[in-house]
């Protein structure tokens, strides 16, 4: 049986195109609170490849940090899921920037992002053997995980897809990084994500990410002027930022009555995203 092969992108590599040769895909919405850059274009081809039959799916993965809800900065980020789109939670040590078991924060992560799609297959794992077991110890029973090793091809509980290179030359990227569903036709993927089984209504879902300035400074608006002071929360969306005051409590209870899911991030520099965009 053939394996099905994939590319995984992010800023580092150019954007995806049509000279790419693949039937899936994988590119990052961001590391802790940054955002990756070419998320946006990446993500639109990756929904007109799936619409005309391109592709059968594609994965989005964020780089786990310790006190970010990465998680939401995805969920943000997406808006509403793709029906063919499963999300990979990347943990790794990076050089001990992430270090002991983080099991607790990234399980709860996992839950979130299985609640919002509708099922827990579209979320899966990533990482080498060492930072599996040492980070994430304990994980959510039956999680299906990319494994890197880059001079084998170890087993590992709940393994699916070994990524077996990082600079392998791919068109249009130049390097990246490689991946292989061992004896996995296409098919077999889609059981795996669960694409072939109809979505939970509540995937179809969209929301805001509301994002407050933990301080000490002010983040300011175009052009240096106004900005949000210290404790100020803002409703951040594509359009920009829209100023919601300082009182968390009611503007959670107003948005609750409006049914709207709710996600609050403190992150001065990922408000400055949005109001660099436009801070209404």
């Amino acid at each position: 049986m053939t394996d099905t092969l994939w590319a995984d992108i992010s800023e580092f590599q150019a954007p995806v195109n049509d000279d790419y040769q693949g039937n899936f895909i994988c590119f990052r919405s961001n590391d802790g609170d940054h955002l990756d850059s070419h998320f946006a274009a990446n993500r639109a081809w990756a929904d007109a490849a799936v619409a005309s039959g391109r592709i059968f799916g594609y994965l989005v993965y964020y780089f786990y940090r310790p006190g970010v809800d990465g998680a939401a900065v995805l969920r943000s980020m997406v808006g509403t899921p793709n029906r063919r789109m499963a999300v990979m939670v990347d943990v790794e040590a990076d050089g001990g920037n992430v270090s002991g078991d983080q099991s607790s924060a990234i399980n709860g992560q996992h839950a979130a992002l299985a609640s919002w799609l509708g099922d827990a297959r579209r979320v899966v794992g990533y990482g080498n053997v060492n930072d599996l077991n040492t980070l994430w110890p304990t994980k959510p029973p039956g999680l299906r995980i990319v494994v890197a090793d880059y001079s084998g091809n170890p087993d590992y509980p709940g393994k699916f897809a070994h990524q077996y290179s990082d600079s392998l030359e791919t068109v249009p990227f130049g390097q990246c990084d490689a991946n292989s569903a061992d004896s996995m036709a296409p098919a077999d993927l889609e059981a795996v994500f669960g694409f072939t089984t109809p979505p939970n209504p509540k995937s179809e879902l969209e929301e805001g990410m509301f994002v407050r300035n933990p301080g000490p400074g002010n983040v300011v608006g175009p052009g240096g002027t106004g900005g949000i002071g210290p404790g100020g929360i803002c409703l951040c969306t594509a359009a920009g930022a829209v100023n919601l005051g300082s009182d968390w409590l009611a503007v959670e209870k107003a948005y609750q009555d409006a049914s709207v899911s709710l996600v609050l991030i403190d992150s001065a520099s990922l408000l400055g995203r949005f109001t660099a965009v436009s801070l209404h």
